[in-house]
């Protein structure tokens, strides 16, 4: 199961239409919302110069609607970012994605913006989008349907988290690249991006013996082989 962007130089992100709106915005008076605005200003500031951002067809849609100067503000700031075209697959895996139960029926467009970007290849999904989206609960099950049919999944992110990205290593290495799409599927499933959480998951999915093959505590083996680090030290 290989992406179709697999070699190119950088790595892609597929930017859903709330991050437009949340870097174009006036600043909220809510303190979450403002928070997350001032994060996407501060991941757009540098990621250009790092990643090739792209948006869809359903993005510039989405940001033709409303206010005039609202909309005028969000056309322009992604005026110079490559469009994905919506196309037969794309159009097949977003119904896959609701039918699968993977996203909801009234998520129709949420899950139009995952299919586009799995479709195309693209390795990040920046959404501010946290209950159809970017919900911890949902990522295992877009991750399932879209490797049921045969695509490599897309790596859903906040803008927060992906400014905390060291991208350029994973342009890099593959091998980085890989692992941090190991850590991010395990964290998805453990629940969170919390170390604790993911070394719980994976101590759980182990099941680690109490006992060696000889059936003895390996609590006791442990203890054992201290003793005998300290004698060997005298």
């Amino acid at each position: 199961m290989e992406r179709k962007g697999a070699g190119r130089a950088k790595s892609q992100i597929y930017i859903e239409t709330l991050v437009v709106s949340y870097l174009t915005s006036r600043i909220a008076r809510d303190v979450v919302t403002s928070e997350n605005q001032l994060a996407t200003r501060d991941f757009w500031q540098d990621a250009p110069n790092r990643v090739d951002l792209v948006v869809s067809e359903l993005v510039i849609q989405e940001a033709s609607a409303g206010d005039p100067t609202a909309v005028r503000d969000r056309l322009a700031a992604i005026a110079s970012l490559r469009i994905l075209e919506a196309d037969k697959e794309s159009a097949e895996l977003t119904r896959s994605l609701i039918q699968g139960h993977a996203m909801t029926s009234d998520a129709e467009q949420d899950a139009a913006h995952v299919a586009l970007a799995v479709v195309n290849g693209v390795d990040y999904l920046a959404t501010w989008n946290l209950r159809h989206i970017a919900n911890p609960r949902l990522i295992p099950l877009i991750d399932k349907t879209c490797r049921a049919r045969g695509y490599a999944p897309v790596l859903i992110r906040t803008p927060n988290q992906l400014r905390r990205f060291t991208m350029q290593d994973t342009e890099r290495d593959p091998i980085m690249a890989e692992l941090r799409e190991i850590r991010a599927r395990m964290a998805a499933e453990a629940g969170g991006n919390d170390i604790r959480l993911i070394f719980e998951y994976v101590r759980s999915k182990r099941k680690s013996p109490t006992t060696d093959s000889r059936g003895f505590p390996l609590s006791l083996r442990r203890k054992d082989a201290s003793k005998s680090d300290e004698h060997s030290k005298e």
